[in-house]
Formats: structure tokens, sequence, C-alpha cells
């Protein structure tokens, strides 16, 4: 009756401590991902998105993107939805949409993704700057990162 309840001790301590240092390093990796600008374009199948993890509320950074966006005479905003924090606009060439997710407390995906089309400029210069521009009027900072 000791020996299985020394074990069933011993298996739950081992258990508490590898569980609290695989939360630790997940602690340790998301801090590194945030502000890491991440893109990814494809011209043969169309579509050119970049992402980033912010240390900032959800519903600030959407308000932040729309500000934006509302402010770019190149831009057009031509749908918003607040509660999904989605927008979709335009420069009146290419349309893109943005997501903004709060994935936990105060960290915050935001997504921009646009569909490209052959022989029409893609909208990399223009997804990516979106991102940059959100980090800095939101006071983050943000680096591309090599893929």
């Amino acid at each position: 009756m000791k020996q299985s309840y020394k074990i069933v001790l011993l298996s739950g301590v081992v258990t508490l401590l590898f569980s609290t240092a695989a939360f630790g390093q997940a602690v340790f990796l998301a801090r590194k991902a945030v502000g890491a600008v991440s893109r990814l374009t494809s011209h043969t199948q169309g579509y050119d998105v970049a992402t980033v993890l912010l240390a900032a509320d959800a519903d600030k950074v959407y308000k932040t993107s729309v500000d934006i966006l509302k402010e770019s005479p190149k831009l057009r905003i031509t749908s918003s939805d607040s509660v999904a924090r989605t927008i979709e606009f335009t420069d009146g060439k290419q349309a893109a949409s943005l997501k903004v997710s709060r994935i936990q407390g105060d960290t915050t995906q935001l997504i921009i993704g646009s569909s490209t089309t052959a022989g029409k400029e893609a909208m990399t210069p223009l997804v990516v700057d979106g991102i940059f521009r959100v980090c800095k009027k939101m006071g983050v900072s943000c680096s591309l990162v090599d893929n």
C-alpha cells in the first residue's frame, strides 16, 4: 500500500514539474514571437498574407487599424465588423482583408491578407506596411522575420 502511494505521489510530482517547465517554455517562445512579422506569398496560388503577434488589447488594435485605414488617402474601407474585428479594404485595384484576434489576455494576432492576380502588382508592400503602421501607432516594436 505504501509503495503504491509513493509511486502515485512521485508520478504526480514529476508530472507537475514537467508541465510547469513546458508552460515556462511556451511563455518564453510566445514572448519571443511578439512583434515578429511573418509573411507568406504565393503568386501561383494567388495570395499574400502577413501576420504578427502584439502585446496589446485586441479592441485597441482593431480601432487603430480602422483609424489608419481611414487616414490613408490611397485606401478605402469596403466593409468592417467591429464584433468579429474584421475589415475589408481596397486601393482601387486590389482588395485586402484584416483580422484582429485576441489570443489570450493582451496578446493579439493581426493578420492582413490579399489576393494576387497574374500580371498585377502584388499588394505585399501594402500588406507588410500595414502591419508596421499598426505596430508603430500602438507603440509596439515589430520586425520582419526571414521565412
